[in-house]
């Protein structure tokens, strides 16, 4: 990165006072990500900030971003992700990018998959979960939940006793439901 803007999204940030809604920019890492801590951030009201991811069609897994007048181009693998000015978070795992839906005690995605049928294809939306934010993303099902998280017998036996969808959002706890279960598991 550029020393210069470096300085200038500092001061940016720190002049405007912008809270994180308003935001867009690139998480370099993990502790970056957990920090809320964005390199090349533009303020969306003001800036356009705009993601493109490249392909290994393209004989390159890249991603380059447009910060304001500026473009950078980086390999996937040196970016952790983005948010972008619709509040939307974006991991970067093996040159996919995964949407975080929740940043809680189990982290977890979503990403749009175009699933073959009978007649066509369908896309459709497919759950992942990570124990922790620099964590394997996984597909989320309870085969994959146990062989991470086997050893707490009590989130063990609260899954098994769940008869809803393990990407069931709680709106009464304002959670997933995975996540109160895990949390539950660990009050008991």
């Amino acid at each position: 990165m550029k020393k210069g803007m470096k300085t200038a999204i500092a001061l940016l940030l720190l002049t405007t006072g912008l809270s994180a809604k308003d935001a867009a920019g690139v998480f370099m890492n993990a502790a970056d990500f957990k920090n809320n801590k964005l390199a090349y951030a533009v303020d969306c009201n003001k800036e356009v900030f705009k993601v493109r991811l490249h392909d290994l069609l393209h004989n390159t897994a890249s991603l380059t971003i447009k910060a304001g007048k500026e473009q950078v181009n980086f390999k996937k693998d040196e970016v952790y992700g983005y948010r972008d000015c619709k509040d939307r978070v974006f991991r970067l795992y093996q040159n996919e990018a995964y949407q975080i839906v929740e940043g809680g005690n189990i982290v977890i995605y979503k990403i749009q998959k175009n699933l073959p049928q009978e007649k066509g294809f369908k896309f459709e939306t497919v759950y992942y979960f990570s124990a922790g934010a620099d964590s394997d993303i996984i597909l989320l099902n309870i085969k994959n939940l146990n062989s991470v998280y086997g050893s707490n017998e009590r989130f063990m036996e609260l899954l098994e006793n769940f008869k809803g969808d393990l990407s069931e959002y709680d709106a009464r706890h304002q959670m997933f439901r995975l996540n109160y279960l895990f949390i539950k598991s660990q009050q008991l």
